[in-house]
């Protein structure tokens, strides 16, 4: 199966109200804005691979621990 390595522009997954996993293990880079929010049963984020991203906003999912967060958050320095 085909598997997301990277993304030029924007990145979002937003609003899927049922969603408790994003798993995209071979995502490396993604050129503009990394954007996950208003994900109220999202609890598992698995990117893995995940080294580079413009920028990175994470907004309204209660159920991701903030380790998760914060390691999300350290991916914004594109070179």
């Amino acid at each position: 199966a085909p598997r997301l390595a990277a993304v030029t522009g924007a990145f979002s997954v937003t609003a899927n109200h049922d969603l408790e996993l994003l798993a995209a293990p071979a995502l490396g880079r993604v050129g503009g804005e990394l954007v996950i929010a208003d994900e109220p049963k999202l609890s598992i984020v698995e990117l893995g691979k995940l080294t580079a991203a413009q920028t990175v906003r994470i907004e309204n999912t209660p159920k991701l621990v903030p380790e998760t967060v914060e390691d999300l958050r350290k991916t914004t320095a594109i070179p």
